[in-house]
């Protein structure tokens, strides 16, 4: 039987770039590669997010609790909060105003602003037959995801704390 292992958002980054990679010579990777590449440098943000938000809130919970809890955090509704911080979307509602204006200023908004633009590029990826991605682009996107991952991560505490906040309630709120 094959063991569970909880998905690993720098194990997605580094599948992006094996496909990427994927082969060399005339005409690769082909785009069907470049295409999931896309896609799963976007997931590696998303997966990092909603598990460091559900750690954050369910702290005393086991990690099966937690990894559940992760699973609750839908991507439109990420996108819209990320939307706000980044300033990106319009009013904000009076609950989250000013932990939204107040993570306006912090390195979040960045990671905010890179969701929102790696959803839109996983958008295209999966759905828009036409879209032309290219290798440069495949990794400027897979290198987008690993510095979010990476500025998510050094960003202080009370800071994520306040992401996490807005990502829990702000569902409820949009």
């Amino acid at each position: 039987m094959t063991k569970a292992v909880p998905i690993d958002p720098l194990k997605l980054i580094e599948a992006a770039r094996d496909l990427a990679d994927h082969q060399s010579g005339q005409g690769r990777p082909r785009p069907v590669h470049l295409r999931r590449a896309v896609s799963t440098a976007y997931y590696a943000l998303f997966h990092r997010i909603s598990r460091d938000a559900a750690e954050q809130l369910l702290p005393g919970g086991s990690k099966l609790d937690q990894l559940k809890l992760a699973r609750t955090f839908g991507h439109k509704a990420l996108k819209d909060n990320c939307a706000q911080i980044a300033g990106r979307q319009g009013k904000t509602h009076k609950h989250v105003k000013t932990l939204i204006e107040g993570l306006r200023s912090t390195p979040i908004e960045g990671v905010a602003a890179s969701f929102c633009d790696l959803q839109e590029a996983r958008h295209r990826a999966d759905y828009d037959h036409l879209a032309p991605i290219s290798k440069p682009m495949a990794i400027g996107h897979i290198e987008d995801a690993r510095k979010a991952i990476q500025t998510l991560e050094e960003t202080p505490v009370a800071d994520r704390r306040a992401l996490f906040a807005v990502l829990a309630i702000g569902t409820r709120l949009t």
